[in-house]
């Protein structure tokens, strides 16, 4: 008897503790972390490019700050409202997009959620819930540009494009004023890829402007499909010139420098006032002078005597003593000032 008595008192122990856990359970509160959304244009994470360059910067905030991260990829142009809403669903405080192609979905989605924090990179979205980042591309391409004319032998540089629009105008520009200054003389040769997202024709595209023009350092800025630029150089024996983030690890023979995007302070603020809740809408315009652009050259491949001057002129630009064409009017408008070099 003394046996089956402990036996059920030991039951009801078990019985009443079952109880007591569940109704702890219930109304024990779980902490999760704030989630920050990153959507990615077409490539997604992997590109060695933009997208790639975003990622780092994010790493870093998190070295700093909790918060989870989810990582969502528009596989198309057409995908950009569905994986805005789907972002949306998942209730994060911020949702960057990265790429100026996305800017008209998120000033969409901006508008239709006003308590939503959203980020964009690359380009201008105008809300009191929106920050939009964007970089004196211009300023980073002039040097790129010097390095490049400095650099040819044949006399004929050569710039590829994702697509004909505003931004890689911008760069192109800056790009040719830098060359003129090491070379008035050089030749300057440009096309189009017709599509940041296609590395098979951007090769094909480099591979063309190289064969008819002669040119033997071609620069791009193409995004993900500036790949297939560096894969041309590399085929041809010709010098490289990357873009966005420093993109000699993909060839370290081939690639001479980058024009290099440091998005650190800029995804770093939007992530931040997110999480503080003290969002607001801005534009965060970074150029050499914040150090939000600069030339990398990871490899070693531009000679001492070249970055000697690159750095009197990035000095220069810092000053203000040189004001880099951001048009084509600006361009041939521009006098190098005496005294920098």
């Amino acid at each position: 008897m003394r046996e089956t008595a402990g036996i059920l008192l030991l039951m009801i122990c078990l019985i009443l503790t079952s109880c007591s856990t569940a109704e702890d359970n219930q109304n024990k509160t779980v902490k999760t972390k704030p989630l920050v959304v990153i959507i990615t244009d077409v490539g997604g994470i992997g590109d060695a490019s933009f997208n790639d360059a975003v990622l780092s910067s994010v790493e870093k905030v998190q070295k700093d700050e909790e918060f989870d991260t989810r990582f969502l990829e528009a596989r198309n142009i057409t995908d950009y409202d569905y994986v805005l809403k789907e972002a949306l669903g998942l209730q994060p405080k911020i949702i960057i997009a990265v790429g100026s192609n996305m800017a008209k979905s998120v000033e969409v989605a901006a508008k239709a959620n006003p308590k939503m924090n959203y980020g964009i990179v690359d380009a201008a979205v105008k809300f009191d819930n929106v920050k939009s980042l964007q970089f004196a591309d211009n300023e980073s391409a002039f040097l790129a540009g010097f390095i490049a004319a400095s650099k040819t032998k044949t006399g004929t540089i050569g710039f590829v494009g994702g697509e004909d629009r505003e931004t890689v105008s911008l760069f192109f520009e800056g790009y040719a004023a830098g060359a003129k200054v090491a070379k008035p003389d050089v030749k300057i040769q440009r096309d189009f890829v017709g599509s940041f997202y296609d590395p098979k024709t951007a090769e094909k595209v480099t591979d063309s402007l190289v064969r008819s023009t002669k040119a033997d350092v071609v620069m791009h800025l193409a995004g993900p499909s500036g790949v297939g630029v560096i894969k041309s150089a590399k085929k041809n024996s010709i010098w490289a010139i990357g873009a966005d983030k420093d993109q000699s690890k993909l060839a370290s023979q081939t690639v001479l420098c980058s024009a290099i995007k440091e998005m650190d302070g800029g995804i770093s603020k939007m992530i931040k006032s997110a999480l503080k809740d003290k969002y607001d809408g801005e534009i965060l315009f970074y150029d050499m002078k914040d150090e939000g652009v600069d030339i990398s050259d990871n490899a070693g491949n531009t000679d001492s005597e070249t970055m000697n001057k690159v750095e009197k002129l990035k000095k220069a630009i810092k000053d203000g003593k040189i004001k880099v064409p951001k048009t084509q009017e600006e361009r041939m408008k521009f006098k190098m000032p005496d005294g920098i070099l």
